[in-house]
């Protein structure tokens, strides 16, 4: 590395003095003298004060001749407006002068962007940005949202409110940027068999619910298990069951089925009587709709 004062370098005025943070700017220079082939130009940021007691390199450029080396303001810079760029070299090693103007560096800060993410299909979507003082804010995202609150909500989302949300907040000219992914999962398709079913007190009935990975099932009375798919159900009374699908994305949805019991009847049957060989009687029961009478033997209708 060589040194010494073999070469002077002269930083150019920027193009406007008033400046955002983590933002390009091209920092323009011109040598006079002779650097060496291997040699690295630098630009470098002063303190908002215009102190290049602890500089910070923004840009670097290879060369020997002049030019515009193209660079970037510091993200975490403080908001000031005493900064001054200057260029220097790396062999041999020379200062350059610096722009020669006062420089204003704004810093607004960064803006976070959240949401309760993931959610199921007819749920809420509410979106969140962190606070950056002054600022206002504009949201994007998919089938063309938009919206100007800093936490706006999407009411009764679906499958289509999927995807990247970016919120930009805006003060004093500058602006920070951050984006969320957004999962809105489908509903089970819940479904239960059968939707209605007869049965005689005593009597049970098999369910038999589909659509999830879990199933719920309320009321639980007379189940045979309240969190299977198929539960044998044997109400003593009529009862309506309602059972809750779950997905593996957490996301829920119902079927019911009713299951309708009816009393077991109540028969009479006369005459209870005693007859002769070759004589006949007339027997009459009563107490239901239906009737089939065992064993048919020597009976005219055994229904």
């Amino acid at each position: 590395v060589r040194t010494g004062a073999a070469a002077t370098i002269t930083t150019s005025v920027l193009n406007g003095p008033n400046f955002c943070q983590n933002t390009a700017v091209r920092v323009g220079f011109s040598v006079s003298g002779s650097l060496d082939p291997s040699n690295m130009f630098t630009a470098q940021l002063s303190d908002e004060t215009g102190s290049f007691a602890a500089p910070v390199a923004i840009g670097l450029l290879a060369g020997t001749a002049g030019g515009t080396i193209v660079s970037t303001l510091p993200a975490n810079g403080v908001t000031g407006s005493g900064y001054r760029v200057r260029v220097v070299a790396s062999n041999a090693v020379t200062i350059g002068t610096d722009n020669g103007q006062d420089l204003t560096i704004t810093n607004i800060g960064t803006v976070t962007a959240g949401s309760n993410s993931p959610l199921c299909t007819g749920g809420n979507l509410l979106l969140m940005a962190s606070t950056v003082p002054g600022a206002s804010y504009a949201w994007t995202g998919p089938n063309n949202f938009a919206s100007m609150l800093q936490n706006p909500t999407i009411a009764n989302v679906g499958v289509n409110r999927s995807g990247t949300y970016t919120v930009t907040a805006s003060a004093n000219g500058c602006s920070a940027t951050s984006s969320v992914t957004v999962t809105v999962n489908a509903l089970p398709n819940a479904s239960v068999t059968p939707q209605n079913a007869v049965i005689c007190a005593g009597q049970s009935v098999t369910l038999n619910a589909s659509g999830g990975t879990s199933y719920s099932w309320s009321p639980a009375t007379g189940l045979s298990s309240s969190t299977v798919a198929n539960p044998t159900a044997s109400p003593t009374a009529s009862t309506i069951y309602t059972v809750t699908v779950t997905n593996a994305a957490g996301c829920s949805s119902t079927a019911q089925s009713t299951v309708n019991v009816r009393a077991t009847p109540v028969l009479t049957v006369s005459p209870n009587t005693t007859i002769c060989t070759g004589s006949s009687t007339t027997l009459s029961v009563s107490g239901a709709q239906n009737y089939t009478w065992s064993p048919s033997t020597g009976l005219n209708n055994p229904r």
